[in-house]
């Protein structure tokens, strides 16, 4: 069974390194064939969730999770250890990893304040297993991504580098109400803005910030706030650009044609995925037969892999 990982300090700031905090290499369930034998590497779409949350990767899998059946992409979910230390929950995880091959998990326990021991082992993971990507998407599982319209976005961008992509803030504040989450003391953090930084719920990065910030996030001082941490502190460091488009909409569709138009939205109740994908199905004919013949081939997939299961009796 994966031990548990040390827990970061409870300061937002805190004298220990994230390295400290981080085992190397610690992957209970590594995965390491995800990428092997990929001919054409393009577009590596890294879900976060919690070991918990299979129903939001059943749905995922079942509406814009299909990307994942193209030649240039690869999806898998990136879990970590259950807060909750009940056996039957990595138990069902690994069984889930078994039978999809899409799952990922990192050695520590999987809380609010560790996002940011997350974002950096998805940058060490996917370093080690799957390096010769184009992009990398960093997303969560309670996000519904048009992955038409990303595709369209990364063809669109195909020459960029150096670059971070998603929903800019330029002028974030400090939260010093001591009851928000993101509670934020003076004392931790006393200037009055964070530098621009790109919103944690879905980011893109082009393959060559990986490694730097990676090799800069390990000795630097821990920060629970992971968007802030890696995407503002750290890459403003290594000058890395970050660039904010309307197309990464974190928020609910007012409306389907909304939906249709942009690449990533947050809120959306899990039971109105399917709708939305219907929606972005439908929105142009070629894509609405892409849909079709990649759904169809999912379906086909997920009975493959239901035929497939030991009978337990």
């Amino acid at each position: 069974m994966p031990r548990e990982r040390e827990s970061p300090p409870s300061g937002i700031f805190s004298s220990a390194a994230v390295e400290d905090l981080l085992h190397p290499l610690g992957f209970p369930i590594p995965n390491r064939a995800l990428c092997e034998g990929w001919e054409t590497p393009r577009l590596l779409v890294l879900v976060t969730t919690r070991a918990q949350n299979a129903r939001n990767r059943e749905v995922i899998r079942k509406t814009w999770g299909h990307v994942a059946l193209r030649r240039d992409v690869r999806l898998a979910f990136f879990a970590a250890l259950a807060p909750t230390h009940d056996r039957r929950v990595q138990d069902s995880l690994e069984e889930e990893s078994r039978h999809f091959g899409d799952i990922i998990q990192a050695d520590f326990i999987d809380r609010y304040d560790n996002l940011t021991l997350k974002a950096v082992s998805i940058l060490e993971w996917t370093l080690n297993y799957c390096a010769n990507i184009t992009f990398l998407l960093k997303t969560d599982d309670d996000m519904f991504i048009n992955t038409f319209q990303l595709l369209d976005f990364i063809d669109t961008h195909h020459a960029a580098i150096n670059t971070i992509f998603g929903f800019l803030f330029t002028n974030g504040k400090p939260d010093r109400n001591p009851h928000s989450k993101w509670h934020v003391s003076e004392s931790e953090y006393p200037a009055t803005h964070y530098p621009r930084f790109v919103a944690g719920p879905a980011y893109l990065l082009t393959s060559d910030t990986l490694h730097p910030l990676w090799k800069s996030a390990l000795p630097h001082p821990f920060f629970k706030l992971e968007d802030v941490f890696l995407t503002g502190l750290i890459a403003q460091n290594l000058h890395i650009n970050r660039l904010g488009d309307p197309k990464f909409f974190n928020h609910v569709p007012d409306s389907p044609h909304r939906a249709r138009s942009v690449i990533s939205m947050h809120g959306v109740p899990l039971k109105e995925f399917y709708n939305v994908w219907d929606s972005v199905c439908s929105s142009s004919g070629s894509r609405e037969a892409d849909c079709i013949l990649k759904l169809c081939a999912l379906r086909a997939l997920a009975l493959f892999l239901f035929l497939k299961r030991p009978f337990i009796g």
